[in-house]
């Protein structure tokens, strides 16, 4: 008997890879994943730290894209610290130019991200209640503790929210959009699942409009398959670890191939035995222990040769392939020097790199896929030969069976 509802997930067909650099935007559930993605081997970022509501994401979004960094006379000065309506308070400061510098870095940085090669952007909603500072009517994404009487709560409707996130959605990025499962009781059960439901809504309609758009069910995982207090923390709002896990090994059999998932379990084991400090790190199980990284390194490098020489060869018989191949060219000399640097690595060095032995890993998969793609050409192409000289000797054949009037 099963004694729990399980949400069944279409795996995607567009698998992330570690090639790939990860925008995460919204809620403290945003940050729990981008955690995990940093645990597995991603370069994944988390700009403004939590902010909740649509506008709010929108508006970071915005800043990214166009790389506005705040100005001195956007921060204010309370609860001895300078602060900025749009940034967490992980971001204030009680110096207002060390608060004004790491806001610019996480712009900066987050609008690398955004225009790198085939980025992921993950955007996670919380409400859909909205604070307006009643000086300027400015919607906050952070209260910063002031007093609540310089505010106006509302809530946004469906098709503002819509309004407000469609320009993410038109940018032609690949967007997974999510609803975070941590509950706003402070605004009322009854208003937190109000509020819950036009962010539903609201993505929704989103997805169905813009076909670079999806949906993962984070939400829904933690409010009916994992229905249990004890997947809640103590404030019984909030995902505990466990559940967090659990999202994300969901999330893993959707968006990652067997061959990531390899490389993201090969990272943690990597970051455990990093982890674990040796009495002697001059030791011969030490020396031993670096050497073997080395040498699987190594053999993934040597499949990847072969497979390279191989495909290279196919390509010099069909010229069709040879301005894909001189892709790979470039491909496969980023990698060549990765692995050098890898293979020449001490200790310390070695752990830097293990992101771009990710990278290589990725790499790797992508060689593959074009050599089965070349071999498969080619069977393609023998096969009609084959057929074409069948038919001609049909028709021969034909021709001298019948007989000359």
């Amino acid at each position: 008997m099963n004694f729990r509802t399980e949400i069944q997930i279409k795996k995607s067909q567009k698998k992330i890879s570690h090639k790939q650099k990860i925008l995460l935007l919204g809620s403290c559930f945003a940050q729990n994943m981008q955690v995990k993605f940093a645990e597995g081997g991603f370069e994944a970022m988390h700009p403004f730290g939590a902010i909740y509501n649509p506008y709010s994401v929108a508006n970071s979004f915005k800043l990214i894209a166009e790389k506005q960094t705040p100005k001195p006379e956007s921060l204010f000065f309370q609860k001895d610290k300078w602060n900025s309506y749009a940034f967490h308070s992980s971001y204030s400061s009680a110096d207002k130019n060390d608060a004004l510098k790491n806001m610019n870095e996480a712009i900066c940085l987050a609008n690398d991200i955004l225009n790198s090669e085939n980025p992921i952007i993950i955007v996670t909603l919380g409400t859909s209640w909205v604070y307006e500072l009643n000086e300027t009517g400015e919607i906050v994404a952070n209260c910063h503790h002031s007093n609540a009487n310089c505010f106006t709560r509302r809530a946004m409707d469906v098709e503002e929210i819509i309004d407000v996130i469609k320009p993410i959605c038109q940018t032609g990025k690949r967007i997974i959009f999510t609803v975070s499962p941590v509950r706003h009781l402070k605004d009322g059960a009854h208003e937190n699942q109000l509020s819950k439901s036009r962010l539903l809504l609201a993505v929704d309609k989103l997805v169905a409009q813009h076909p670079n758009c999806e949906y993962f069910p984070s939400y829904e995982i933690v409010l009916d398959e994992l229905r249990d207090y004890r997947f809640f923390a103590e404030d019984m709002a909030h995902p505990t670890s466990l559940a967090v896990d659990y999202i994300w090994e969901k999330f893993s059999s959707v968006y990652f191939s067997d061959k990531t998932i390899d490389g993201i379990k090969e990272y943690e084991k990597i970051i455990k035995t990093e982890n674990h400090r040796p009495s002697n790190p001059e030791s011969e199980q030490y020396i031993s222990l670096l050497e073997k990284l080395k040498a699987q390194e190594g053999l993934t490098f040597s499949d990847i040769t072969s497979r390279y020489e191989e495909a290279k060869t196919i390509t010099e018989e069909y010229p069709a392939l040879k301005k894909r191949m001189e892709e790979l060219e470039n491909d496969y000399i980023e990698i060549k020097t990765i692995s050098e640097k890898i293979q020449a690595a001490e200790y310390k060095p070695f752990l830097t790199r293990i992101k771009d032995y990710l990278y290589s890993l990725a790499a790797v998969a992508m060689l593959l896929m074009f050599a089965n793609m070349v071999q498969a050409k080619i069977q393609a192409f023998k096969q009609m030969r084959k057929s074409a000289k069948e038919y001609q000797e049909l028709l021969k054949k034909n021709e001298e069976e019948i007989p000359s009037i």
